[in-house]
């Protein structure tokens, strides 16, 4: 059926050598689960392995994958508008309501919703799994890791991922923008992308009262 295959679309500073030391081994698309939980970035995968197929966005949600039947042919894609203008697709007059009612604190899983109907959107958590069949799964991939780091641990982590998230997107793009909302959380994360930014994040204290 043919040997693995991988496209990782986005943002991950990983070169191809990189990417196939790290698929080595892979026996099935589940297996791509652990390699998915540790690639640095913002990314889709799209793998293909003995007749499967794996379509899975970004854990943040802000790549997010859809899928629709098109002439009794399943096609996924990133874009739910255009799927539903291909499959000619309707507006889902309730997931339109909700939107409507609760403006942009939807909770969850009702924002994860589609707006038209019969276009599917994959739960961030979850990947797409196309059969050799056609038929397809929305299977889980991730889930919240035991609390098991001392916090010092957990904070060079979260302090890490920022630094490596810019210098990615640095180093492709040249120049990184970012809209500042004013809060904390966007605050923080912009501070690196300054000049000299992510020498100074790394020397931030860490915590240790709470």
């Amino acid at each position: 059926m043919g040997p693995l295959r991988v496209e990782v679309i986005g943002s991950c500073p990983l070169t191809p050598t990189r990417l196939a030391e790290l698929m080595a081994g892979v026996r099935s698309v589940t297996e791509l689960d652990a390699i998915a939980a540790i690639l640095p970035g913002c990314w889709h995968m799209v793998a293909s392995l003995a007749g499967v197929v794996r379509v899975q966005g970004s854990l943040s949600g802000l790549r997010r994958v859809f899928h629709t039947r098109v002439g009794g042919v399943l096609v996924a894609g990133d874009r739910a508008d255009v799927l539903a203008r291909v499959a000619g697709a309707g507006i889902d007059a309730q997931a339109l309501a909700v939107r409507v009612a609760c403006g942009r604190q939807v909770p969850p899983p009702l924002c994860e919703r589609s707006f038209w109907r019969d276009v599917h959107a994959v739960a961030p958590d979850r990947y797409l799994r196309i059969d050799p069949e056609g038929e397809a799964r929305e299977l889980r991939w991730w889930r919240p890791p035991e609390p098991a780091l001392p916090l010092g641990a957990g904070a060079d982590r979260v302090r890490e991922a920022p630094r490596v998230a810019l210098a990615a997107r640095g180093s492709v793009l040249g120049r990184v923008s970012a809209d500042l909302s004013g809060g904390l959380d966007s605050t923080s994360l912009c501070f690196p992308g300054r000049p000299g930014g992510l020498a100074r994040f790394a020397d931030l204290p860490v915590g240790r009262g709470r």
